[in-house]
């Protein structure tokens, strides 16, 4: 299989289906990306901000915290970065 241009570049996979996360896994990862796996949105959030990610790939029907919410709290986690980033 060919390399992309993007080999190395971190992809994190919030999926609380433990098939679909190892199926998207195991594709990312034989084409060359490094793959954070969670199965849940806590976690995820989690892993978002102590691993820096290039990509989020977002199960959206979740229990406990849905994607969406996922998806709010790392845009105001960015939005935050952008802030202190453009203040210094």
């Amino acid at each position: 299989m060919e390399k992309n241009t993007f080999s190395g570049s971190k992809i994190l996979i919030i999926d609380d289906e433990p098939i679909m996360l190892e199926n998207m896994a195991v594709y990312l990862e034989d084409s060359g990306f490094s793959v954070i796996q969670c199965l849940d949105g806590k976690t995820g959030l989690e892993a978002f901000t102590s691993q820096q990610p290039d990509l989020v790939l977002l199960d959206l029907n979740m229990p406990l915290m849905d994607g969406r919410e996922v998806c709010r709290f790392t845009i105001g986690l960015l939005w935050e970065f952008a802030r202190s980033v453009g203040h210094t």
